[in-house]
This record gives C-alpha cells, structure tokens and sequence, in this order.
C-alpha cells in the first residue's frame, strides 16, 4: 500500500515568507569558531575544521542532531584521474582558523596544510571560506586547493555534512526534495532512505542545484549558484559510523586536468527554510528567474501551433514488441491515430515511434525509414493538418544496427577507463546494448545534425533530442578525444549546446515552422527547446513508496518551456489511475499525451474533452502562458487510485490520493486562478482558504472571487480584502476554476 501523499496533510506544513536576514557576525571561543546571521549558526571545531554545527536559529533545531560517535568532516577530496584516492580534512598535518566581522559580512577563514594518506602530498594547501552577508539569509562556501603541481584533483565534496538525524523528536514528518525528474519529496529519509539518494547535474535526474532536508518546523536548504553547469551532485546517504548518522554533501566534479591550484568557479550555498516544499522552491526561483537561460528562454521564438495543441497521441509502427504494440503499417498506424481523435475536434499531435530503419528505439542509425521515403513523405501528407512529433537520441547508437558494425562511427565512441566502448542496456528489451557516442565529436556530430535536418525536410513538425541529456554527464576516457577525461567541469554541457544550436539552426533552415523538444533537459538547456518532456514519475506510481512527484520544475520554470507530461494508458481497472493523471497534467500545467487513445471509455473520453476545454479556453492564461504559485492547503478526504504495474503479469499497485487535485497560478495580467477537479467517483465539498501570503497578494488588495467551469461565472465574494475560504463542492470528474 502506497502511503498518502504528503499534500493530503499538507495543512501542517506551513509556507512562510521568506526569511529575513540583517546580522553577520563570526567570533570564536576555546573550541570553535562560530559565523551566525539572523536565521543560520554554523560552528567548526578549532581542532579539525570540520563541522560541528548548522542550527535553524528560530527553531533551535540543528541539523548535525547526531554528531556524537561519528566521523565529523567539512570537505573529502577526490585526487588522480583512473585510480582515485579520497583525502579529507581530518587527514591533513595541520589545521588554522580565523574569523573576520566587517559591517557588511562576516567569515570563517580555513586553512589546512599538507595532505596525508596513501598519496601523501605535504605541499598542498587547502583554503576554505564561508562567509554570510547583511543582505542575504544564506551562507556562502567557496574552496581552493594550491601546491598540487603535476597531480589532479578530480571531485570535491563540500560542505561535507555527517551527523545528521531526524529534525526534531521524530523523523516522521521529515521531508527531503530533490529535482528528480519534475521534482520529488522523500518522506522520512532517516527510515525510508539508507541506501543513499543523488544524480549528476546537469542532468534529468538532478535539473537543478538545490536539496533541502524539512520538517514542521524547521529546513535547511543546500543550493550552488554556478551558471556555466558544472558537473555536480546533491547527495543524501547512511553514513558508516556507529552513530547511524546522515550525510548531506554537494559532490563537485572537476575537468581532472592536472594544476597547481584548483578553484571551485561558484559558490556552494547553506540556508534555512521554514514551510512546505514551496518555500524551498520559492527560494531557488527568486535565483533561478535572474539567470541567462531564463531571461533567454523568455525572448526564444515557439511556433505559435505548439502553443495551441491540446492533445497528443502515442504510436509505434515497428519493432514495438517491448511496448506491447503489435507490429503494423505506417497506413495502419496513420488510420488508428485518425480514428481514435474522432470525437475531440482539437488540434493534435501524433507521438510516433517504430519509423526508424531498424524499429523503435534502434537509435543512430535512422535512413532510410523502415517503410522508404516514399510511403513516408505519404504518411506525413495524409496526417495534416496534424502534427508530426518524431524522438531520435543524439547520444545512443544501436550497437545491433549496420551503422555501429561498420566501424565509421567508432572515432566518436564515448569509452570507459579500460579503452571499451561505454554502453547501456537497452530500454526496449532487446539483448543488444545502446552504446554512448560523444556528440562534441565528428563525425557523430555531423550525422546527427544532418540526421534531424533530414526529419524536419520530411515534415516533421517536432524532432526531440530524446534519450540524450537526459542521462546527465556521461564518463568519457576516449584518449583521442580533445575534451578532459570523464565527464567533470563544463564540457559536456557546453557540448550539449553546441550541437543543440546546430540541430536547431539546421531545422530551422528546412522547415522554419518545425520545433525541437528534449526529454528533461536540465535548466541550462532550456533557451533551446521550445518542449520539455516529462518522465513517467508524473504518472506512473512505480516509485518506492515514501516517494512523492511534485511539480518543482515546472513551479520554477513554467514561463520558460512548454511542458508535456507522459504517456497515459486507457481507462484500466476503475479508471481511477487514469483521472490522477488527467488531473495531474492539468493542474501541472502540462500538455496530455495518450498511449492508447482508443482504449478511452465514455467517462474516461468525456474527462478529457473536459480538461481539453479548460486547457485551450478558460484556463488557458494560468496553465499555458502563466507562473505556478503555492497551490491552497486544502483538508480534503482521501480517494483509492489503482493501476496496473506489469502488463504482463497483470500485478497492480494501489494507494490513497487526495481527492482534489490542484493548482494555483499567476496569468501574465496579474490575475490568480485555482484550477480545481475531483478524482475521485463521488461528489466532494470541501472548503478553498485564500491566503494571502500564500498566494502574494498585496497585504488589503481588493478582488473579486469568481468561479466557473467554462460557461458562466458565479461570484463568490465581491470584495475579498483579507484571508477568507469557501465551500465548494465537486462532482466526480468535475473541473472548476476559481479567479481572483
């Protein structure tokens, strides 16, 4: 049984203004040095330099609760390049601190000398700050290693956080968010989540820099301000001390290239938070909306048919046994596609995969189409005046396709430590692995550039970089290639737009309307997409239990990209599966895309048409064109939701969901709507709180409160000026949106 998801509580947790900041002091006393601003107390031990305490001031509560009997760190130090030696600061010779206080800040000042261990190096000078500001409730960390002479240092981890327990007398209502896919909370990690959590940035598993570790009462929020996306990971795991301790740590990966002296090129930053998920996200966003691929992805040009589709459809012609579709015919998947749209009367998109040389998912190696051009080009004719969406990978070559056994590709092959081509099992349940190929590289490069330029002179309308940055920084030892061993800096990423650049300028030479997609690209990447695709976290409940998805990119970055969620199945079991995903997609703001539309019942098809209608009409402004805002906590009763885990054996999960789903946002005119529906197959009431605080509404502001379902508007306050709620009461499926 799936736990409840947190936001059936979510009234305990609270979102607060952000907090406050205005002193900066650091002082020291026999034992440690302290650094304290309005909010945050940091201590080190004068013995070690290694941390002894990061206190949530207003709470009390300190985030290092179980630092008796473990092994207290502050940084661990990865050196060489193939066989790595880890150092951290308690195997140094000797260890100084110093404070500093001036009227804008103040800082903790480390210095260790000389690294001992295995590869003892006693030249080496480490060189730490953490400073905090009077304008700024953060702490800031920055480091720097000198004295390396011809040696390499290829990761740091800092801060290097142990110690960590429960927050509070019980780990229960502990939470810790992550940018997994969309956005996840793990609900309490200290009992559900040993085994360690964390993924590489810039990557779909890691989209953003941040991690913060909450509960009731008190947060502390781990963040780098680094704009050149840098390899990195915000890491949670079980430490292997006696005392059973967490470890919290921000794992920075360099480029490994030998140097004197290594410097971090961003700062690593420390905070608290008070309140629910929001409030972290809330402080990320008000970061995140003053960098380059923000304000660029503001000004990029989206085809204006993108904006206005409202459905999408999924197809495979060939090689989709791993899908459970049965082979057929472009004509035959052209026809069902048609059929199946009958009844919505809405522009669509049709997802097809199986076109390929070689059926779906044989990446790399894709002309000419399994059926010819010919019957190709006739597909595409007979599709309009729909729209075509096709998902080649510019990272996976099929290592079963002609094109990997002829050997012309192998210049551009990604290898690991030993000289061996890098692969990864396919995704298809095929026996033959997907190898990775270095796109900074001719002659992949070239072919793939000309591969989705290709497609776009075909008519496809919208051509993803799928299976590709995805996967996050990929370790790449390949001795003819120009760019540093493995995958540490920046270089992939600057890679990853390059080519991304030259697939988008070679599109648009061909088919200036066509679009490029990417399956969850991290934010660096969002000036050059105009669709973010969604992964299967959204929708398909496989996730260990304990873990929740939450809109988090989409809440920090709606007005950047157009988002899409996954693939729905039809209308299984009880339907109830089916309407959490509708919802989901609709007050997530994303665009809906179905596997088998066919499958769709009466009610099913109706829920849908009704989503669609919000979606293109009335809601439009909020969940297309507007900014996510902290949804209302709403004390609702629970619904059962079921679904089907494995096809083939017919196994299913179930759990308890509220049975609201829900959304707030922002329009670009200032107005705030609350997009409503009920889930569950019974009428609910329940009653909607209007915070102010919650909402950012001016403090006295007057509005209007109106609801409506696409057809008239009922009133439901004339002058709301101050906090307030009312009753509602939804029908099974029912879909009502409320404007202030």
């Amino acid at each position: 049984m799936r736990v409840a998801p947190w936001a059936i509580v979510s009234g305990l947790l609270v979102s607060a203004s952000p907090l406050l900041a205005g002193l900066a002091t650091a002082y020291q006393d026999a034992t440690h040095l302290y650094l304290e601003n309005d909010v945050l107390k940091i201590a080190v031990l004068r013995s070690t330099g290694s941390l002894d305490g990061i206190i949530h001031k207003q709470s009390g509560v300190n985030l290092q609760s179980n630092n008796t009997n473990n092994q207290q760190a502050i940084w661990l130090m990865g050196l060489g390049t193939k066989s790595v030696s880890y150092v951290s600061n308690l195997s140094t010779k000797s260890f100084t601190g110093t404070v500093a206080t001036s009227a804008n800040g103040a800082s903790l000042n480390l210095t260790w000398h000389g690294l001992l261990g295995a590869a003892p190096l006693p030249n080496v000078t480490v060189k730490a700050q953490i400073s905090v500001r009077t304008d700024s409730q953060f702490s800031y960390w920055n480091i720097e290693v000198d004295g390396l002479g011809a040696n390499s240092v290829v990761s740091i981890a800092y801060p290097y956080v142990t110690g960590i327990g429960p927050l509070g007398q019980s780990g229960d209502d502990d939470v810790l968010l992550l940018p997994t896919h969309r956005g996840a909370l793990f609900h309490n990690p200290t009992t559900n989540f040993t085994a360690g959590m964390g993924n590489a940035y810039p990557g779909g598993l890691q989209s953003m820099q941040l991690l913060s570790y909450f509960d009731q009462t008190s947060g502390f929020y781990f963040a780098s301000d680094d704009t050149q996306g840098n390899r990195k990971g915000f890491f949670w795991g079980k430490t292997t001390s006696p005392a059973g301790d967490f470890n919290i740590q921000i794992s920075n990966n360099l480029n490994g290239v030998p140097a004197d002296t290594v410097t971090l090129p961003y700062n690593l930053i420390v905070g608290v938070t008070q309140g629910d998920w929001y409030a972290s996200a809330d402080l990320y966003r008000t970061w995140a909306v003053q960098q380059p691929w923000t304000q660029q992805s503001r000004t990029k040009t989206v085809p204006a048919w993108l904006r206005g589709i409202a459905l999408s459809q999924w197809e495979c012609t060939h090689g989709c046994q791993g899908t459970g579709q049965p082979e057929q015919s472009y004509a035959s998947a052209l026809l069902s596609m048609q059929q199946s749209e009958k009844g919505f009367n809405v522009s669509t998109m049709e997802q097809l995969n199986g076109w390929e040389k070689f059926g779906a998912y044989a990446y790399g190696d894709y002309f000419p189409p399994q059926e010819g051009w010919n019957a190709f080009d006739a597909m595409v004719q007979s599709l309009r005046p729909g729209k075509l969406w096709l998902l080649p990978s510019a990272l996976l070559l099929d290592t079963a396709t002609d094109l990997y056994k002829s050997g012309s590709m192998s210049a551009s092959l990604m290898l690991d430590q030993q000289g061996n081509p890098r692969t990864i099992p396919s995704g298809d349940s095929k026996s033959n692995p997907w190898a990775f190929m270095d796109f900074s590289t001719d002659p992949w490069r070239q072919l793939m550039v000309g591969a989705y330029q290709t497609l776009a002179s075909h008519g496809a309308d919208l051509i993803q970089l799928d299976s590709s940055m995805v996967f996050g920084p990929v370790d790449c030892y390949n001795p003819a290639h120009q760019h540093p061993p493995g995958s540490g800096g920046n270089w992939q990423t600057l890679a990853w737009i390059d080519i991304t650049q030259r697939i988008t300028a070679a599109v648009a030479a061909v088919n200036p309307n066509a679009a490029v997609s990417a399956e969850e690209p991290a934010e660096v990447y969002l000036p050059y997409f105009s669709l973010y695709w969604g992964s299967g976290v959204d929708q398909l409940e496989t996730n260990p239990a304990y873990q929740e998805p939450v809109p988090l990119f989409q809440y920090v970055y709606h007005d950047s990209i157009l988002f899409l969620g996954d693939g729905l199945g039809g209308s299984t079991l009880d339907g109830s599966f089916f309407r959490l995903g509708v919802a989901r997609d609709l007050t997530w703001g994303d665009y809906q895309i179905f596997r088998f539309p066919g499958n769709l019942n009466a009610a099913a098809q109706a829920y849908v048409q009704s989503a669609i209608a919000a979606r293109t009409t009335y809601a439009r402004k909020f969940v297309v064109d507007g900014v996510m805002l902290p949804a209302p906590q709403l004390s609702v009763p629970t619904t059962p939701v079921t679904w089907i885990t494995n096809f083939a054996t017919n196994a299913q999960g179930t759990g308890q969901f509220p049975s609201i789903q829900e959304g707030a946002w922002r329009a670009t005119d200032g107005t705030v709507g609350i997009v409503l529906t009920n889930i569950s197959p019974s009428s609910v009431t329940f009653s909607l709180p209007i915070s102010y605080s919650r909402l950012e509404l001016p403090s006295g502001a007057a509005y209007t409160v109106q609801s409506t379902g696409g057809s008239a508007a009922t009133t439901l306050d004339a002058n709301l000026v101050k906090d307030s709620a009312y009753s509602i009461t939804l029908t099974s499926q029912q879909i009502l949106l409320v404007t202030l």
